[in-house]
């Protein structure tokens, strides 16, 4: 009888824990839980949407406003819509991208929208860009945008 109580109470502890797997536990998402091994964490990954587009123009949010950005203007077309995308995807920070052409100047040009909660600086910034600030900056999902045809903008979310 012993044997069976022990054989019982092992195995409703293997199936306990193997239900509440602590990788799987609402209170250790991304913390690391300190215990070493690997655990499952998953860090989220921010992943931009250009094959569907949020439309042509500059990227806004639900209040028509538009974003802080890095900003590169390159006129040796080394840049191209795929390479901006994976710019903004290494910047976990950023909503979204705008890539267009400015035919007056015969460039490519990569932005990043940021929150105007997002202090952009050289570390958040891709080496060779500027920073951009527009006045009445907004924050938020990119929702919408403004008129302008030469403009792709692409939302940008991070994945859990």
């Amino acid at each position: 009888m012993t044997t069976l109580k022990l054989f019982v109470m092992y195995a409703l502890m293997g199936f306990t824990s193997a239900l509440f797997d602590r990788s799987l536990q609402i209170c250790n998402r991304g913390g690391g839980g300190g215990g070493g091994g690997g655990g499952g964490d998953v860090e989220p990954t921010l992943i931009c949407d250009c094959n569907d587009p949020v439309g042509q123009g500059y990227c806004r949010n639900e209040n028509n406003q538009p974003y802080n950005s890095c900003l590169k203007e390159d006129t040796t077309n080394t840049i191209t819509l795929e390479t901006c995308k994976q710019f903004t995807e290494g910047i976990p920070q950023a909503r979204g991208l705008g890539f267009y052409i400015d035919y007056s100047f015969d460039s490519k040009i990569c932005e990043i929208y940021f929150d105007s909660s997002v202090t952009l600086n050289s570390q958040i910034c891709p080496a060779g860009f500027n920073t951009r600030s527009v006045v009445n900056a907004g924050s938020g999902p990119v929702t919408t945008v403004s008129a302008n045809q030469n403009v792709k903008c692409c939302r940008c979310e991070l994945s859990p």
